[in-house]
């Protein structure tokens, strides 16, 4: 392999690294975000640790009468929160892709607006979500690395 062989094929395949960037970030999101589901779904408490406010008595009984669980707060009634948690991206320059986890639609947004006087931000993903998102990130990055150089 010549010089300029190697230089052209190294500029293929960071040109590739960087044109899968954005879906593998897009990807690792949508893994934190399932940990997120997770969690409130199984009453897990919110980012830091800490047990989420009661339902009021007044919503409790509205709950409990729909044949809801009341036992913990899961925000989830009737699943559309949940659906409409999806990433955005919202920044990408040289290595680096910001991207939003935020739910669509205005009363989606009011009830996760709601809840941050009482319970902060419920879509804040714990530091092991987190670093189990990185680990996802981290294997399908070097697995991609790996295929483009072999």
């Amino acid at each position: 392999m010549t010089v300029d062989d190697a230089e052209n094929r190294l500029k293929s395949a960071l040109a590739q690294l960087a044109e899968t960037q954005v879906r593998d970030c897009l990807l690792t999101t949508l893994d934190m975000i399932a940990f997120v589901k997770l969690r409130l779904a199984e009453g897990g408490g919110n980012s830091r640790g800490g047990a989420f406010t009661d339902y009021s008595p007044i919503y409790g009984k509205v709950r409990k009468e729909k044949g809801l669980q009341v036992a913990f707060k899961d925000f989830n009634v009737t699943g559309q929160l949940y659906a409409s948690i999806k990433p955005e991206v919202k920044a990408v320059s040289s290595g680096v892709v910001e991207v939003d986890i935020i739910p669509r639609g205005i009363d989606n947004n009011d009830k996760v607006r709601g809840q941050l006087k009482r319970d902060g931000n419920i879509l804040y993903p714990t530091e092991a979500e987190i670093d189990d998102a990185i680990q996802a990130h981290t294997q399908r990055r070097v697995a991609q690395f790996k295929k483009l150089f072999s």
